[in-house]
């Protein structure tokens, strides 16, 4: 492929065009922040440097161009975040004088652990290729992965998953976690955003926090470096112990993250008061022996929690092998992952999630036949068969013989039909002879005083006596036959009602509420909301997407805080457009006193939900950008991590008024 037309935001040839066809980016890419190489950047005379895949606390990952093998890499460049700097387009040095100790002993330490990861070659850790020193600092050489990150991966699927898919990810990663243990290394960042998760391929446990051993000691920026509510309390402290019990901790806290849908409270925060709820009590279906493993592993104390991930598995699992790792589904992408067998603990935990409980009554067990010779299968539905068709048959005889035609009266000419196998002596048919003789007194039978000449043929004479009657059947008569009446035809069925199709549900008129707002038909998604609202009132997700659609669609605000409140008052979160540092657009997500941003397939500029200790806006609350003014906040997480915001609707100070009023309560 040649170099001068490659694109570096996919590495695919665009045969120079100013927008790639292959991935919408411009030929020339932007660059914001000046920590970051230049794009078309080559090094070690070899990798073409493309564009940033991820900015974290220890280094910067960029999509690369093997110019000899011709094939996709990444690259980590060694960047210590508030330790080093760039001097120039790609020299990079510490920051200070005092700081040159700690960015050289990281650096080794860099160079060290990459060197071991790559002969641990274990099938869910990102493969190293080669590592190398240049431009003052290090280089790794990693495989690239198409995908995404586990916290990308939760988003999409609404927030949280079951107990049993979440385990389909962790297992692998507490794997691949006892290989790298085993070489006295410890990861230090076990995090959603530091576990990946390929379209095709095994879950791989990624961004290693090689330096972090160095760092933690020594540097006065953690608060820039840890990650709240998934970092222990040991290394928050200079003087922390840190080993395996450490990755125990994080790897805990990621599993809690993934079923519960919630970051667990930062572990000093726990330390002063733990006030950490067990995922039962948030309506998660886990086995009782795993919510109690899961607890001991995230416990405050580092003696009291496991001392070795093999531990926190075995209890995990309860001894029963973990689920396989296939391939995971990536939702919306990729190919479903072929139906695998389900192992022990996958129906152990899918018991679980159905709502039983360990607690619950015994199953009813049905006793065999001890004596005797079994019923045969096949008796049981023949005579049932049987049953019917004695039951139709009998059901027709009554019908007809209730609507059986009736005659006019006539002269008698034979005797009455007598029931075969039954004696009658002669009063009995005398008697029935004189019943049959006698017509009903019926009006439809009675003939009409417009045809007298009818009644008159057939005139009714006085029985006979039982000599004349003998007589009568000796030489008979020679009649007419009565003409049969018609038989009626049965009455047709009621018309049956078409049966209305069930209403959508809440979450469906939720997703398709979505849909229409894609295709910006906003009036129809608002009333398609409301009716959602009217359905189930507590529900907080028709809330804010409504207020979302009036705030920057509809230039309804009033209506638009309104039903953002709503939605915090009933548990949920409200999601605000803002502007952020670097210029990166995403989405604010509050709550009483809690905040979350995420911007798309950024992990760098996004942080979870978590505490906020402080939320104000800046002394010069006015910013010009592109000749609008604009109102300009910030917040300080409990972890002490501080962002600068600014708002994206076209109602900026009652934006920032709403947001702080709701984060800072």
């Amino acid at each position: 492929m040649e170099l001068e037309t490659i694109c570096v935001s996919c590495m695919e040839d665009d045969s120079g065009s100013p927008i790639c066809p292959k991935c919408g980016s411009p030929f020339n890419l932007p660059v914001n922040n000046l920590l970051l190489l230049p794009p078309r950047t080559m090094l070690h005379e070899q990798y073409l440097i493309g564009r940033a895949l991820g900015h974290g606390g220890f280094g910067i990952t960029y999509l690369a161009w093997d110019v000899g093998l011709q094939t996709r890499l990444a690259v980590k460049e060694y960047m210590p975040a508030g330790v080093a700097g760039r001097t120039d387009r790609t020299k990079v040095m510490p920051l200070s004088d005092t700081a040159k100790q700690e960015y050289e002993w990281g650096l080794e330490r860099f160079l060290e652990e990459a060197r071991v990861l790559k002969k641990s070659n274990h099938p869910n850790i990102v493969s190293v290729d080669t590592v190398f020193r240049d431009n003052g600092t290090a280089y790794l050489v990693m495989e690239y992965l198409d995908g995404m990150n586990f916290a990308e991966f939760l988003r999409r699927r609404g927030g949280s998953i079951p107990f049993a898919d979440a385990l389909r990810v962790m297992a692998p990663v507490m794997d691949a976690l006892i290989a790298v243990h085993a070489l006295n290394i410890v990861h230090r960042d076990v995090s959603p955003d530091n576990i990946f998760i390929p379209k095709m391929g095994k879950v791989k446990l990624i961004d290693f926090g090689a330096a972090r051993n160095a760092l933690s000691h020594k540097s006065r920026n953690l608060s820039a470096i840890l990650k709240g509510g998934y970092a222990p309390e040991e290394q928050y402290r200079s003087s922390g112990s840190q080993g395996p019990w450490t990755d125990v901790y994080a790897t805990a806290a990621t599993l809690y993250r993934a079923i519960t849908g919630k970051v667990p409270l930062p572990s000093l925060d726990r330390q002063a008061e733990d006030t950490l709820e067990r995922p039962s009590q948030l309506g998660v279906a886990i086995p009782t022996s795993a919510e109690s493993a899961l607890m001991k592993a995230m416990a405050v104390r580092a003696d009291e929690r496991f001392q070795t991930m093999e531990e926190f598995k075995r209890a995990l699992t309860g001894g029963i092998p973990a689920p396989r790792p296939g391939p995971i589904a990536v939702p919306g992408e990729g190919i479903p992952a072929p139906p695998v067998a389900v192992s022990a603990l996958e129906a152990k935990t899918q018991k679980y999630e159905s709502g039983a409980s360990e607690g619950g009554p015994p199953p009813v067990v049905v006793k065999e036949r001890s004596a005797g010779r079994p019923v045969p299968k096949w008796l049981a539905p023949v005579v049932l068969a049987g049953i019917f068709l004695l039951a139709a048959g009998a059901g027709t005889l009554w019908w007809f013989l209730k609507h059986r035609p009736i005659s006019g009266p006539s002269t008698l000419t034979e005797w009455p039909a007598q029931p075969a196998g039954i004696p009658q002596s002669d009063p009995e048919r005398q008697q029935q002879l004189e019943t049959q003789g006698q017509p009903e007194r019926n009006p439809a039978t009675l003939p009409s005083a417009a045809a007298p000449e009818t009644a008159q043929s057939n005139p009714v004479q006085p029985p006979p006596s039982p000599r004349a009657q003998t007589k009568q059947l000796v030489a008979p008569q020679q009649t007419v036959p009565a003409t049969p009446a018609p038989i009626p035809e049965p009455a047709p069925p009621p018309p049956v009602a078409p049966q209305q199709p069930a209403a959508p549900s809440y979450g469906d008129m939720v997703k398709q509420a979505s849909v229409l707002l894609g295709n910006k038909q906003y009036t129809e998604a608002q009333t398609l909301l409301n009716k959602a609202i009217a359905a189930n009132p507590a529900g907080y997700q028709a809330y804010n997407s409504i207020a979302i659609i009036e705030l920057y669609y509809l230039n309804q605000p009033t209506q638009a805080f309104e039903h953002y409140r709503a939605a915090i008052a009933r548990g949920g979160v409200a999601a605000l457009h803002v502007i952020g540092d670097h210029n990166v657009n995403g989405w604010l997500s509050i709550s009483r006193g809690n905040a979350g941003f995420k911007v798309t397939n950024d992990s760098a500029h996004s942080f979870d939900n978590m505490a906020v200790t402080e939320a104000k806006k800046n002394r010069s609350d006015k910013l010009k950008i592109g000749g609008k003014s604009r109102s300009e906040f910030h917040i300080r997480l409990s972890n002490g991590q501080n962002y600068n915001f600014e708002p994206g609707s076209p109602y900026p100070a009652d934006e920032v008024d709403f947001i702080l009023s709701i984060i800072g309560s």
